[in-house]
């Protein structure tokens, strides 16, 4: 086995999503992004797009998701994804279904931080449920879309996750956000 040292690394810190995705044609390809209108999110599937993918792009609302293909110039079908709010989590979980497309990837990249106090959304505070727990319920809502060998689930974070949370990892005991 090689060592970390004899290993090539192509990309570093200021690659960009155009550098990583340089020659790699994604044409055929369909490829989920929440979060799509800002951000990472929208930069993603800017590179995606232009590389050949198509993008299914969540946001807030799906005039914001069509406002974002839209500027960023290439293929995608906008849905409506809340990851606040069940229904239309639900409902865009639906609405991907209808659409009749397996998903090679799901990146599941949208998300809040950085609340100036505790709120709740379920009975959960609202930063951890809506970038992880509704991130979990859309993913496993659309596992059957994507094949078993070749499909990817991508799941972005940040060093911010470091700085806000607990360090013996979930706190079970205060899901709502009250005591820490």
């Amino acid at each position: 086995m090689p060592n970390s040292s004899s290993l090539a690394i192509p990309f570093a810190g200021r690659s960009t999503a155009d550098d990583v995705l340089s020659g790699v044609d994604l044409a055929g390809k369909t490829i989920l992004i929440t979060g799509c209108n800002s951000g990472i999110g929208f930069e993603t599937m800017r590179a995606l797009q232009a590389h050949g993918a198509h993008v299914i792009a969540l946001a807030r609302s799906e005039q914001s998701a069509r406002d974002a293909i839209a500027r960023a110039g290439g293929s995608g079908t906008p849905v409506a994804c809340d990851l606040g709010d069940l229904a239309s989590v639900d409902a865009a979980i639906g609405k991907i279904h209808g659409l009749g497309r397996q998903l090679d990837a799901v990146i599941a990249n949208a998300g809040v931080m950085g609340a100036s106090q505790a709120e709740q959304l379920y009975g959960v505070e609202k930063q951890f449920w809506v970038n992880h727990v509704a991130h979990f319920r859309l993913v496993n809502g659309l596992l059957d879309l994507v094949p078993d060998r070749t499909g990817r689930i991508v799941v972005v974070s940040s060093l911010a996750s470091k700085l806000s949370a607990p360090k013996e990892g979930i706190a079970f005991g205060d899901l709502d956000g009250r005591k820490n």
